[in-house]
């Protein structure tokens, strides 16, 4: 199969089965997490499960970015 028939194949999938397709692909091609970006995650995710309410919300965040990018 040639990538234009692959590419062809994969706009034909759901909007949210392209996107893990997309994903995976992206995720294949990175290097594996090292010790300290291990640890790094760890400790993000241990804060917030200790504080959830002081982390935004994924809405949230693009909304305040909005924001700070239009004052600019």
């Amino acid at each position: 199969m040639t990538k234009t028939e692959i590419k062809e194949q994969a706009l034909q999938l759901p909007e949210n089965e392209r996107r893990a397709l997309g994903m995976a692909l992206i995720d294949s091609t990175l290097p594996p997490l090292s010790a300290g970006q291990k640890r790094l995650i760890d400790d993000r995710l241990a804060s917030y499960e200790a504080n959830p309410d002081s982390w935004l919300s994924q809405e949230q965040f693009d909304l305040e970015l909005d924001e700070r990018l239009a004052r600019s």
